[in-house]
C-alpha cells in the first residue's frame, strides 16, 4: 500500500509540474511577440494550471479510494468507482466543500504508513486542499473582471465610443487626451481590445493607467468587439494603433469590409484611423469599399512634418541680405521623419522674395535615399531657371554626428557668408537628438560669438513622455546657470497622439476648400467632396495647398489686395506645385499616369500653355 501511494503521489507533483512549465513556456512565448502579435491561445496559462491542479488533486486522491477503506469491490468496479469519487472529491476541494478528515483516517491514523511518506502525503494534501478554492477565487475575480467590462460597455447610457486595438503607451496618451481634452465634446467612453491577463504583470503601468482613467479592458481583438450598432447617434472611432503596421492594417480591413453590411454602422458616425506609413497601406485602404465611413491611413511621419512647420515657420527668421530673404536649414538625419520634413520644406519654402538652402546631414548616403524616392527632387537641385521650383540641398553623407568631421562641416557652414536660420535633429534616437542638438548649439555658439549672427532655433524631436513632461514644467533646455539653450523639443508622444494631431479637421477643411475650386457645377462639388473623403491623394495635395496659402496670405501675398501681380503669385505657385508633385516621387513624363508616377506639367511655367497658366490662377484664388 505504501508502495501505492508513494506512486501516486508522485504522479500527482509531477503532473502539477508539467502543467505549470507547459503555462510558463506559452506565457514567455506570447511575450516575446511584438504586443500587437499577441496569439490568442484557446486556454491562458492560468486555466492550464488549474486544469493541471485539478488533475493533481483526483490523482492525490485516488489512492484513498482504491483502498480496502472504502470498497470491498474488486477489479473494473473498484476500479471505475475510485475514479469517480476521486473526479467529484476533487471538485469539492474547489468550492471550500473538501474534507481533510479523509486523509487523516485513511493516511495518518491507520498506522500502516511509512512516517516520512504519512507526513508527506499530509503536508502535500494540505496544500492542495487551501490552494483550491483559492484558485477558485481567481478564477470568479476574473470572470466578474471580464463581466464589470461587459456590462460598463452595454448599459453605460449613450456614449461615443473610442476604440484601441490595443493597449500600449501610445493608445494610452491619446486615451488621455480624449477623456482630458475639453474640445473632445460629449459623453465618452474608451475601449482597449487586446488586453491580456497573462501580460498584465509586463504592462502593469499601463494597465493601471487605463483603469484610473476609467477605460475598459477587452482581451477581445478588436476584431471580435461589438461596436453597439443599434445606438443611433453614437460616434465610433476606431483607432488601429499597435506597434506592428501590417497587423493594424489587416485588422482595418476587417473591420471596414464587416461594418460597410450592416447600416447603423455603415454611416458618418463610424470613423477608421490606421496607423502605417507603408505605400501597400494607402493601396490597399483605397481599394477598400468603405461606404459612407469615414477611413484614414495615418503616417506619422508626415504628420509631424507638417505639424512642426505649421506650428514653427520656417519664414520667421529668414535673414535679408540684398533685398532677398534667405532661409537657411540644417536637417540632421534622414529617417522616415527627416526625410519628410526635406520634402515638405522643398515645396513649402516656394515664396516671393525667399531664397531656400537646406543642409542634409546622414549616416549614410542621403542623396541616394532621397533620389530612390523623389528622382526629380534631386534632378531639380540647384536649379537657376526662375520659372522652376527654386531650392538648393546641399548633402553631408557619411557623416557620424558623434564625430569630429560633423563638428568641422558645420564650422564650414558658419565660416561662410550663409547664416543658419532653423535647425532640425531628427535622428530617431531621444539621447542622441538631445546630445547632436546641444553640441550644434555649442557650436553655433563658439562661430557666432564675435559676429552678427543670430543663433537660430534648434528643434530636436524627443519622443519620450518623461522626457518631455519634465522639460514642459520647468521650461526649455537650460545650463547649470540656468540659461537656455534655444533648443526646443517636438514630436512628443502627447503632441504625435493627440486628437487633434490624429484627426487634423482643421487643415482638412481648409484642403477641401482648395480641392472644391476646382467645381464649375453642384454636380461637381459633390463629385469633388467625394473624391476627396475617399483618397488620400487629394486630401494630401490639397492640404499641402492649404499650408502654402496660409503661409502667403501670413506674408501678406494675397491676390488682388497686394501690389505684387496675380502672374508672379501664379508663376510661384506652380513652382510649388513641381516642388510637392516630385517630392512625391513623380517625374516628367509624356503622359499623366499615377502609376508610372509621370506628369506632363511637371515643366518650367514659361513652357506651359495658356490653358495650364489659367489654372494656377485658379489655385491662387482666395
Amino acid at each position: 500500500m505504501n508502495v501505492i501511494y508513494l506512486i501516486f503521489l508522485i504522479t500527482s507533483i509531477a503532473v502539477l509540474a508539467a502543467f505549470v512549465v507547459l503555462g510558463r513556456v506559452l506565457y514567455k512565448k506570447n511575450l516575446s511577440r511584438s504586443s500587437s502579435r499577441k496569439k490568442n491561445y484557446l486556454l491562458t496559462p492560468f486555466q492550464i494550471f488549474t486544469i493541471g491542479f485539478f488533475i493533481a488533486a483526483a490523482l492525490l486522491l485516488y489512492p484513498i479510494y482504491f483502498s480496502d477503506y472504502f470498497f470491498s469491490d474488486v477489479g473494473f468496479i473498484k476500479f471505475f468507482k475510485s475514479i469517480l469519487l476521486s473526479i467529484h472529491n476533487a471538485m469539492r476541494l474547489f468550492i471550500l466543500d473538501g474534507d481533510f478528515e479523509i486523509i487523516k483516517n485513511s493516511v495518518i491514523n491507520t498506522g500502516n504508513f511509512n512516517k516520512i511518506l504519512a507526513t508527506v502525503y499530509s503536508t502535500y494534501s494540505a496544500l492542495v486542499f487551501v490552494a483550491a478554492p483559492v484558485l477558485t477565487a481567481g478564477v470568479v475575480l476574473s470572470f466578474f473582471k471580464d463581466t464589470a467590462a461587459l456590462l460598463k460597455y452595454y448599459v453605460l447610457p449613450k456614449s461615443d465610443i473610442y476604440v484601441m486595438s490595443e493597449l500600449n503607451d501610445r493608445s494610452v496618451a491619446l486615451a488621455e487626451d480624449i477623456l482630458t481634452n475639453d474640445k473632445v465634446e460629449g459623453k465618452k467612453i474608451v475601449l482597449f481590445a487586446d488586453v491580456f491577463e497573462k501580460a498584465e504583470e509586463d504592462n502593469f503601468e499601463l494597465v493601471a493607467k487605463a483603469r484610473r482613467l476609467g477605460a475598459i479592458c477587452f482581451k477581445k481583438d478588436i476584431t471580435e468587439i461589438n461596436l453597439r450598432a443599434s445606438k443611433k447617434g453614437v460616434k465610433r472611432k476606431i483607432f488601429f494603433i499597435g506597434d506592428d503596421e501590417d497587423e493594424n492594417l489587416k485588422q482595418a480591413l476587417v473591420m471596414i469590409t464587416y461594418c460597410k453590411d450592416i447600416p447603423n454602422l455603415n454611416n458618418n458616425d463610424t470613423e477608421f484611423y490606421v496607423f502605417s506609413n507603408s505605400i501597400e497601406s494607402e493601396t490597399l485602404v483605397n481599394m477598400v469599399d468603405n461606404g459612407k465611413m469615414k477611413v484614414r491611413r495615418i503616417n506619422l511621419s508626415r504628420s509631424l512634418a507638417l505639424n512642426t512647420l505649421t506650428s514653427h515657420s520656417i519664414f520667421e527668421n529668414a535673414i535679408l541680405c540684398n533685398g532677398v530673404k534667405k532661409i537657411s536649414i540644417i536637417i540632421v538625419g534622414l529617417g522616415g521623419y527627416g526625410t519628410e520634413l526635406l520634402k515638405a520644406i522643398c515645396w513649402c519654402g516656394q515664396m516671393i522674395g525667399y531664397e531656400l538652402k537646406i543642409h542634409v546631414f546622414d549616416q549614410g548616403d542621403g542623396e541616394d535615399h532621397v533620389k530612390s524616392l523623389a528622382p526629380e527632387l534631386v534632378l531639380m537641385n540647384a536649379c537657376k531657371d526662375v520659372n522652376e521650383a527654386q531650392y538648393e540641398i546641399v548633402f553631408h553623407d557619411n557623416v557620424d554626428v558623434q564625430s569630429a568631421k560633423f563638428i568641422d562641416e558645420i564650422k564650414n557652414i558658419n565660416a561662410s557668408e550663409e547664416q543658419i536660420t532653423t535647425a532640425y535633429v531628427t535622428l530617431g534616437d531621444d539621447e542622441l537628438n538631445i546630445e547632436t542638438a546641444m553640441r550644434l548649439r555649442m557650436q553655433f555658439g563658439r562661430d557666432y560669438m564675435d559676429t552678427d549672427k543670430k543663433i537660430p532655433p534648434i528643434y530636436a524631436v524627443v519622443y519620450s513622455l518623461i522626457k518631455n513632461e519634465i522639460f514642459s514644467d520647468n521650461g526649455d533646455l537650460k545650463n547649470f546657470k540656468g540659461v537656455e539653450y534655444g533648443i526646443k523639443f517636438i514630436g512628443g508622444m502627447k503632441e504625435r497622439y493627440s486628437l487633434d494631431s490624429i484627426e487634423q479637421r482643421e487643415i482638412e477643411a481648409e484642403g477641401l476648400k482648395c480641392h472644391l475650386k476646382w467645381s464649375k457645377t453642384n454636380e461637381d462639388v459633390e463629385k469633388n467632396k467625394i473624391l476627396y473623403e475617399r483618397y488620400e491623394y487629394y486630401r494630401r495635395s490639397s492640404i499641402a495647398e492649404a499650408i502654402h496659402t496660409k503661409f502667403r496670405n501670413s506674408l501678406g501675398i494675397i491676390p488682388n489686395e497686394c501690389d505684387i501681380p496675380n502672374d508672379l503669385i501664379a508663376l510661384y505657385e506652380h513652382r510649388r506645385w513641381n516642388a510637392y508633385v516630385r517630392a512625391e516621387g513623380y517625374v516628367c513624363g509624356s503622359k499623366k499616369d499615377d502609376i508610372a508616377k509621370t506628369h506632363t506639367d511637371l515643366i518650367p511655367y514659361d513652357e506651359l500653355s495658356q490653358a495650364k497658366k489659367d489654372v494656377d490662377h485658379v489655385i491662387i484664388k482666395k
